[in-house]
């Protein structure tokens, strides 16, 4: 039999600027890590190596995030209909789009524009740090180290906005401008790749047009930090 698995971190989670979705909605996001892997939980239990990438890999996970079906709520829910899927009128988040980085999963909420979301926006925009909890359905099994979910037997439904941490207590930073999916993080991105790249066969005529990308990439920085000033 599955049991509830509610995993709350206060994580990483930043305010960034709204996305523009193909309806010409403008949502307000929050990007950030959502869990953590090899980390005992204060309930004794961990998320093993290779979790996560397993779990939002499946084409079930895949496809709700892509019809925005993943819907989050602010605290967990008590009863089990709403557990397993969130109700409209309690929903306050979205889920967007969700990764894996060095094994820690990573996501982008979208804030609904109804009294939840608008809630959750408020308290952000004053500086208060939320935490973001892992809802599912799993079981759990035992190795040398400790308890831990089986990610063969686990059903992940959403993440949720709470207000406990369950993992460590990491702070969260308030941002105005989110480089992930951007020009400005690839252009960064390729300039790395540049100062790696340049040694003494490398061609004088891409040498000078790849710095002349470089300095157009960080005039563009720049412009982005001097409209938030």
């Amino acid at each position: 039999m599955l049991s509830k698995i509610q995993t709350i971190r206060r994580g990483v989670l930043r305010v960034c600027d709204s996305v523009v979705d193909n309806n010409g909605v403008s949502i307000p996001t929050l990007v950030g890590q959502t869990s953590q892997v090899d980390v005992i939980s204060q309930n004794g239990y961990r998320y093993r190596s290779g979790f996560w990438e397993r779990v939002l890999n499946s084409p079930q996970v895949i496809e709700t995030i892509k019809n925005r079906d993943m819907l989050g709520m602010t605290e967990h829910p008590t009863e089990d209909e709403a557990f397993l899927k969130t109700p409209y009128n309690l929903a306050s988040l979205v889920v967007l789009d969700a990764w894996v980085e060095n094994g820690n999963p990573f996501a982008t909420f979208g804030l609904l524009n109804n009294e939840q979301g608008n809630l959750l926006k408020a308290l952000i925009d004053v500086g208060h740090k939320p935490g973001v909890s892992t809802r599912g359905l799993g079981s759990f099994s035992k190795d040398q180290v400790s308890d831990y979910v089986d990610e063969s037997n686990y059903m992940f439904i959403t993440w949720d906005i709470v207000r406990s941490p369950n993992f460590a207590d990491l702070k969260m930073d308030k941002v105005t401008d989110s480089l992930r999916n951007t020009k400005v993080f690839q252009e960064l991105t390729q300039m790395y790749a540049l100062r790696d790249s340049v040694d003494e066969n490398y061609s004088k005529s891409g040498l000078e047009y790849d710095i002349d990308l470089a300095i157009k990439a960080l005039t563009s920085i720049k412009n982005k930090l001097l409209q938030h000033e």
